[in-house]
This record gives C-alpha cells, sequence and structure tokens, in this order.
C-alpha cells in the first residue's frame, strides 16, 4: 500500500483538534499515511509547501471553503 501524505485541515482548533487528531491516529498507526495539520488560512500555499495527495476540508458551507475546494 502506499504510504498518502494527507494535508487536514482544522477550522476551529480549539473545538476540532482533538477529533481530528484521533482520525490522524488512526491513519498514521494503521495505515501508515503522514498527515498533517492545519488551519484554513493561505492554504493554497500549504498544499504547494507540503503537495499532498490527500486534501481534507471540513465542510463546504461556505463560499470561501467551496472556493478552496
Amino acid at each position: 500500500m502506499k504510504r498518502l501524505k494527507i494535508l487536514m485541515v482544522v477550522p476551529y482548533k480549539a473545538r476540532d483538534l482533538e477529533g481530528h487528531a484521533l482520525v490522524g491516529y488512526h491513519l498514521e498507526r494503521k495505515y501508515g499515511h503522514q498527515v498533517i495539520y492545519s488551519n484554513g488560512y493561505g492554504l493554497e500555499q500549504k498544499i504547494l509547501v507540503h503537495a499532498p495527495d490527500v486534501l481534507v476540508l471540513d465542510h463546504l458551507a461556505w463560499n470561501f471553503k467551496v472556493e478552496q475546494a
């Protein structure tokens, strides 16, 4: 299985980090993927810097989220 680099956007650290970290831990331990956590600010630049195989967004309810996707 190919090891993937996953960029996971955590929209609100105080509320969302724990849940995202649990999912990321599972992906790292069970499948060997590399998980990078980030907020959504400057996302385009972070994609260029990290060159992830997968980008995980929380939802697309707001227009700026759709633009990021």
